[in-house]
């Protein structure tokens, strides 16, 4: 019998449970590090770790056992006060530098205006999952790219209110550092599509990392096709308004609530649920 999804929390819920759990198979296969190297250099990250004096604070977020972390305490030869976010207290490592705050990454357990830097790479949206997915089963006919469409929707409202939530977090002069797959970005396309948020790109970057990265990741349950990452730092250029932030959940609710109501999805989430049984 196929499980019927009736409320767009529950499409959220699901894709978090569906989500691949075992990241830091990843993060510490070594395949990644640089660019966790290059997101450490990232400008404005040394100056603010270093102009700390050792008080610095710096929030890692989905932050797996926390590399970056590492990088930046190799490179700066300084302490600061490492926070790592996560979901999944079972992908963190425990070395007792290390701070580990467990919760969802959506609404960080932390006062606004508290992190010097916040690091965002790879944050997972798990409904991205479901958008893969679908695009696995071929051909999309017309029902198909309806339920793509909300999606894409969905995807690009939880990207937002990710980054709104980095944002909210930050000190007024403070710096973000985001990082992901390079899917052939441009920067005055991702400004554009920011345009409302109070975040400015400063710095945009492509890294490629070792080719052994590619079979790790699709172990790992995420398929890419190339080695290469995007890392792009940001700077806070305004407060973030409870309004933007209940703009964008309404979206992403409106998105999926559309979602749920188009004939076959339910026959696409039993799809993943046997898919995941089967790995």
């Amino acid at each position: 019998m196929v499980h019927r999804i009736a409320h767009p929390e529950d499409v959220l819920r699901e894709a978090q449970l569906l989500y691949p759990q075992k990241f830091k198979e990843v993060s510490e296969s070594g395949f990644m590090d640089e660019f966790y190297k290059k997101a450490a250099r990232m400008p404005g990250v040394m100056e603010a770790v270093k102009s700390g004096g050792g008080k610095a604070v710096v929030f890692d977020v989905a932050s797996g056992t926390g590399r970056v972390g590492n990088f930046i305490k190799f490179l700066s030869h300084m302490d600061f006060d490492y926070y790592c976010f996560e979901i999944n207290e079972k992908q963190l490592g425990w070395e007792g530098w290390k701070k580990a705050v467990i919760g969802d990454i959506s609404h960080l357990r932390a006062e606004d205006k508290a992190a010097d830097v916040v690091f965002m790479l790879n944050v997972p949206i798990p409904i991205s999952g479901i958008k893969n997915h679908l695009l696995e089963g071929g051909r999309l006919d017309h029902t198909k790219k309806g339920m793509l469409e909300m999606l894409d929707l969905a995807i690009d409202a939880q990207y937002k209110l990710n980054l709104l939530e980095g944002a909210r977090v930050l000190k007024d002069d403070g710096i973000i550092v985001v990082g992901g797959k390079y899917v052939g970005q441009k920067q005055e396309g991702m400004q554009g599509n920011l345009a409302d948020l109070p975040l400015r790109i400063k710095h945009f970057e492509v890294v490629d990392v070792d080719e052994d990265a590619v079979p790790a990741w699709r172990r790992y349950g995420i398929d890419i096709e190339k080695p290469t990452f995007l890392l792009y730092s940001l700077k806070k250029t305004g407060e973030v308004s409870k309004e933007l932030v209940s703009f964008y959940e309404q979206v992403r609710y409106t998105a999926l609530e559309q979602l749920i109501r188009i004939e076959g999805f339910d026959d696409i989430m039993e799809g993943m649920r046997k898919a995941r049984k089967a790995c």
